[in-house]
């Protein structure tokens, strides 16, 4: 039986040891170094990931969404979702494209705000992607 404090606690190992006809368990308790890492990485990649699903910083949020929606319904089968894949590819290429003008520009941001990426959309007869 395991000790109720310890278990589900990374932070302890247990061990069994057979001696003859006896069992000996054994706590050690040591703080594990890989969990710590991980989870600074996990916290990290969270940031990463709350990053690139803010509207402001993604311009093709909703073409991300809609691609990863038909690989979720479709068990993740990519052929089946390759419409989904191009209309995000043409988005990014096209953001992108107006980033690095306005870079040389000198325009800061270099990404638009959303008010005015929905602006600039509005302003061409037909979505470019």
């Amino acid at each position: 039986m395991i000790d109720p404090v310890l278990q589900g606690s990374p932070q302890w190992i247990i061990c069994l040891l057979m001696i003859g006809s006896g069992v000996l368990w054994c706590r050690v308790a040591i703080m594990l170094e890989k969990n710590v890492k991980a989870d600074r990485r996990q916290k990290r990649m969270s940031n990463n990931m709350r990053h690139s699903r803010s509207r402001d910083n993604n311009p093709c949020l909703q073409e991300s969404e809609a691609s990863r929606k038909c690989m979720d319904e479709n068990l993740y089968n990519r052929d089946a979702c390759s419409y989904y894949f191009l209309k995000y590819k043409k988005c990014r290429k096209f953001w992108h494209e107006i980033m690095i003008q306005r870079r040389v520009d000198g325009v800061n941001p270099n990404m638009p705000p959303a008010e005015e990426r929905k602006r600039i959309l509005e302003s061409l007869e037909s979505m470019p992607y």
